[in-house]
Order: structure tokens, then sequence, then C-alpha cells
């Protein structure tokens, strides 16, 4: 069973400061202060896991050691990056500044072959990128590499990319094949599985306290869910989750959006995680009070 992760990198003229320093970064914030995309796939990757670097067509990959968060930008890393593109000569908010807080990752470096052009494979790649259910992709309509820098990558994806580049992953064995069907009588099974007995309840009481989705004002039960925000198997109260549109439970549970309690315990705040939908980004910063505290 495989259990290593797996990344893109698409990095840009910052790739061979990184390279020799030995490590991947992205800072928490933008500079406009807006909480960056490249964030989440940072945040999950582990020693082990498995990097694939493009750098102007070329590829290689990078073995992931070790995590520092909070790590500041070293004032090296922000003079290259300035200097490599061009922001030199750009107003200072435009440039970068050391001790912004960001996140490093340790990673090993392999070295880079001759170029490869994604195009050629682009069939291969938007086939096993459409079997994805995320929001951020790292490739576009063309087969091209999006200009983000970090993507987290699921396992379809990410066989085709490393047999692109040369390093496939052993095939994993399919199963065995059912024997010939034959007449018979009719045989039916039954399959334990985990239920949620209290969900019925825990939906009839977050009704009766939200009576509508407070993010788009939604009111159609049809279209509302009982969101949990704490395990269900324990915790089915009051302040367990609250009623959320199907569209927004789902970007929640996807981790394009976040709606977190703020310390006052009055409000709730939410945040868009990943910016690529206009529908979705009018919700970001958006606020409303917490129902219980009234």
């Amino acid at each position: 069973m495989e259990t290593m992760a797996y990344f893109f990198a698409n990095q840009g003229s910052s790739f061979e400061f990184l390279r020799n320093e030995g490590y991947m970064f992205t800072t928490y914030l933008d500079r406009d202060g807006v909480r960056t995309p490249n964030v989440l796939p940072l945040e999950n990757m582990a020693p082990g896991d498995t990097v694939i670097i493009n750098f102007d067509g070329l590829v290689g990959t990078a073995k992931v050691i070790s995590k520092v968060p909070d790590f500041p930008m070293t004032k090296e890393f922000a003079f290259a990056t300035n200097t490599l593109e061009g922001r030199f000569h750009k107003p200072e908010s435009a440039q970068w500044k050391a001790g912004m807080k960001g996140l490093r990752v340790n990673a090993t470096y392999e070295p880079l072959p001759s170029k490869i052009r994604y195009q050629d494979f682009a069939a291969q790649i938007l086939k096993a990128q459409a079997e994805s259910s995320r929001s951020r992709q790292p490739f576009d309509v063309n087969g091209n590499a999006n200009q983000g820098t970090f993507y987290w990558l699921d396992m379809p994806l990410a066989r085709v990319l490393l047999e692109i580049v040369g390093r496939p992953l052993p095939t994993i064995p399919g199963p065995p094949t059912p024997p010939p069907e034959t007449h018979g009588p009719y045989v039916a099974k039954f399959a334990s599985r985990l239920i949620r007995p209290e969900q019925s309840a825990f939906r009839d009481l977050m009704l009766k306290i939200w009576k509508k989705c407070p993010v788009t004002g939604i009111q159609n039960p049809a279209l509302l869910d009982a969101a949990h925000f704490e395990d269900w198997r324990y915790h089915n109260g009051e302040s367990a989750g609250m009623l959320l549109n199907t569209l927004i439970h789902r970007a929640v549970d996807r981790e394009v959006m976040e709606i977190k309690l703020d310390p006052s315990g009055k409000k709730w705040r939410v945040s868009v995680l990943v910016k690529d939908d206009v529908y979705i980004n009018q919700f970001d910063r958006a606020e409303f009070p917490n129902p219980l505290a009234l």
C-alpha cells in the first residue's frame, strides 16, 4: 500500500537559489497580506514525500527531509529573488523583504535532466488530472504547467508525471479476474459499516438554531447540510457544527474555504483559501454572528 505523498512545484527564478540551499519555501501571506494557496501543500509534506520539480521545462525531483514552520525569509533569499525577478526596479511594496514569516521544507534535490515538453504528454496528463477533485490543478487545458508554485498531486497524476520524467512507480496489481458468470440461486451478503444514528437529530437541531446557511443566506432545507465541525462519532451537540449550503459544505471539506469562530466566541469568520473561483471569492472575509452567543 502506498503511503508516500506526491507534489508538483513549478518553480521560477528562485529555483537555483533554493536548490543550492537545499530547501523549498513559501511565505504565509503574499505582499497584499492574503494567505497564499502554496501554504497548504507545504503544510502537508512529510519526510520521504516526493516533489516533482519543473523549471522552464527542465524536470527533477526532491525528497522531503523536514519542515520548519514560522521560518523568516532570509536576507539572502529576499535579495536573490528581488534581483532575479527585477523587483528592485519596482516600488518597495512589490519587493520581497527579509523577515517575512513562512514555511520552510528541507529537501534533497536531484539533478535536472534535459528539457521535457509537457504539451507532448497533454492527453495523459489531462486525463489523469480529470480524476482529481482538487480545485487547484498544476496544468492548464493545453497541458502547460500553471504559474502557481506548489500543488498537491493525487495518485493518478503523480503516476503519469513520474512515468514522464523516467521514475515510474511499481504497478499496483489489479483485483483478480472474477470467475465466469454462472446461473444459480440469487445470493446476498450483509456487510457491516459505520452509520450515524444521531445525524437526523443533529440536522433537526441545526435547522432550529441556524434556520439558513449563514454564508449564502439559502433557506431551502433541500439545499442545506448539517455540517459537523467536530468528530460526529463523539459530538452532536448544538456547538458541534452549523447549517451550510451543500456547495459551501464541500468547499470547507475540500479545504477551499475555512470558517472559524472568532476568539471572542461572538461571531464566525470566513476565509477563502483557494482564490480561483469568482463565486467562492465573494465570501472571503465574510462575518456572521454566532447564534449561541446571542
